[in-house]
């Protein structure tokens, strides 16, 4: 939904962790990219996810790993 992004976009761009620009053909339309500081948090967040899915798949070994993806 338009206005749910909306919403999220605005408290990504509140805790400064993106930036929001008009296009200058189309002012409908919003360029939306992330700073420095979020592209650190997107890092700390992917990176903690990988760890977490690394511990809940170690049981099970690389072999495991490999067939279920295949």
């Amino acid at each position: 939904d338009k206005s749910n992004a909306s919403r999220v976009v605005e408290a990504l761009e509140l805790a400064g962790a993106v930036t929001r620009l008009a296009d200058p053909e189309n002012h409908r339309i919003r360029w939306i990219q992330p700073t420095k500081e979020g592209r650190r948090l997107h890092s700390r967040i992917t990176g903690g996810l990988q760890r977490e899915y690394s511990a809940i798949l170690a049981p099970f070994g690389p072999g495991f790993v490999r067939r279920a993806s295949a």
